[in-house]
């Protein structure tokens, strides 16, 4: 079956452009795009209203399932069109499942997580297309288009040095669906630096919390997106405190060795972590507070630390290794 070849084609451009479009050799006309588009059902960029969750959840997974029986590895040679659409689907009952595998990409992590919990449908859509067409969009602005020497990747190949890295990713090869979303939308973002989608790359990883807050505001779910990055959040307990994640989407921007480590001396601004509930200080003067992470279920720091044999989280470190949030309400 023969695919549009979206990897060659823009959306009209936006406010985003500067920042998330590669450069081309040459603009695609809406009328190209829109043609090319109309063999997938949806045009990439095109905006749709926000689902109810049980709907949007089985409106995913009737385009999961046609996703499926399709021919042909898309654009992705090196990835499997079931095992992409096996792990979407269980992405879209289980946002929670969502795993960077030791790469770089907590910040894409996070997002990808929050996505997948406030608009499933709108993933789904975003992951096929990227798939068959090597390129979608997030929301109306922002274009993912990958590089080729991403979309030619060997996951298997991936997925093997992730074991590597951590024992602990014994089922890496199961993890392709995210790999994919998370990592194009990485290297879409990178105008010099291309990312290759390993966990070695350490120079082609990583974002900021202003890329987090743009494709946030990108999906059309939220009312309002700001970055709380320096400006007195910095290293700021009260500030801290005052997150409220009962009426807004929270991602902290953390030194991960808040969960699982004790060190002394400053943090690195090096991670991020949805917060789920308060930061609160417990009888005992440790800090806690119900996250998300690294694949894992939501639960409490104490918890987590305990699960790497490390004691209470203690208000000193947790002030050091804070860096501020990005906050985005309903």
């Amino acid at each position: 079956m023969s695919y549009p070849n979206y990897s060659d084609l823009q959306n009209p451009l936006s406010a985003y452009a500067g920042k998330y479009l590669l450069p081309l050799a040459a603009t695609a006309s809406a009328a190209a795009l829109g043609a090319a588009a109309h063999a997938l059902g949806t045009p990439p960029g095109a905006a749709s209203a926000r689902l109810a969750r049980p709907l949007a959840v089985a409106k995913a997974k009737t385009m999961i399932n046609r996703f499926r029986t399709q021919s042909g590895r898309g654009h992705w040679p090196g990835l499997d069109r079931k095992g992409v659409a096996d792990r979407l689907e269980l992405l879209i009952d289980s946002p929670h499942l969502v795993n960077q595998g030791g790469n770089g990409l907590c910040g894409e992590a996070a997002f990808l997580y929050v996505w997948l919990s406030e608009d499933p449908w709108s993933v789904a859509r975003y992951c096929v297309q990227l798939y068959n067409g090597g390129a979608a969009s997030v929301g109306t602005d922002v274009w993912v288009r990958p590089r080729a020497s991403l979309r030619s990747q060997d996951f298997t190949k991936v997925a093997k040095l992730m074991v590597a890295r951590n024992s602990d990713h014994k089922d890496a090869i199961k993890w392709g669906a995210e790999w994919m979303m998370m990592s194009a939308l990485r290297d879409a973002n990178n105008w010099i630096i291309s990312y290759d989608g390993t966990p070695s790359d350490d120079w082609g990883s990583g974002s900021s919390n202003g890329e987090v807050a743009d494709w946030l505001r990108a999906t059309g779910v939220f009312k309002d997106v700001s970055a709380a990055d320096g400006r007195g959040s910095k290293n700021n307990f009260a500030a801290a405190t005052k997150l409220d994640p009962q009426t807004s989407v929270v991602i902290l921007s953390i030194d991960s060795r808040m969960f699982d480590e004790t060190p002394t001396g400053p943090g690195n601004d090096t991670h991020n972590a949805v917060l789920k509930s308060p930061v609160t200080v417990q009888e005992d003067g440790t800090v806690d507070f119900d996250v998300w992470t690294w694949g894992g279920p939501v639960g409490p720091v104490s918890a987590l630390r305990a699960s790497y044999h490390q004691a209470g989280l203690s208000q000193a470190q947790f002030t050091a290794e804070y860096f501020g949030a990005v906050v985005a309400t309903r």
